[in-house]
């Protein structure tokens, strides 16, 4: 318990740094957007340590709830334009610490770009996150009803960190895009 209260402190005094240098910029300084994306990457981080000092052990950490949270903390830091609901289901508990960390920054690539790129100029967007167990792993299905622009050129950071992140899980993912919206499917192996 003591050193998650460290790490969450540790990453809480980063993410103060960044965020007055973050201050410093322009905010039309191209440089300002991903500043605050590596801010919320280690929020994401930090949020995770923060429930965990307040349970007993990472095992008390329930999975639904966690992600909620997460969701719900992003939507209030992005979506000012936009009034997102999201609707998280699971029926995994718990996951290890080792894959928590991993899939808690999927997600958070994921609902970043609904909110900054598929819900861009749009009043209302949906997005759906379902968790299932596998005898494997388990399966995430991530669906927003907003409209990503398919990347023509080299990846973007994010998707480049989603794929790099996938990999913990010797996983494989698709994406699918149509008029209703995006969605993500990805199967995720726990040894």
């Amino acid at each position: 318990k003591e050193i998650h209260h460290r790490v969450k402190n540790n990453l809480q005094v980063i993410i103060s740094l960044l965020r007055l240098q973050l201050f410093q910029l322009d905010q039309a300084d191209s440089i300002s957007g991903p500043f605050q994306d590596s801010i919320n990457r280690i929020t994401t981080m930090a949020l995770i340590h923060e429930k965990m000092y307040k349970g007993d052990k990472i095992n008390n950490l329930i999975v639904e709830e966690y992600v909620s949270d997460l969701a719900s903390d992003l939507v209030r830091t992005y979506a000012t334009e936009t009034k997102v609901q999201v609707q998280v289901y699971s029926d995994i508990e718990h996951l290890k610490m080792d894959d928590l960390v991993p899939f808690s920054l999927i997600l958070n690539e994921l609902i970043t770009n609904s909110i900054k790129h598929g819900f861009k100029g749009v009043p209302t967007g949906k997005i759906t996150i379902d968790i299932k167990q596998t005898p494997i792993g388990f399966d995430l299905r991530y669906f927003d009803s907003g409209t990503w622009v398919q990347q023509t050129n080299e990846q973007s950071f994010g998707m480049e960190l989603i794929d790099t992140l996938n990999g913990h899980f010797d996983g494989i993912y698709q994406q699918q895009l149509s008029d209703k919206g995006t969605e993500f499917i990805f199967n995720f192996k726990i040894f």
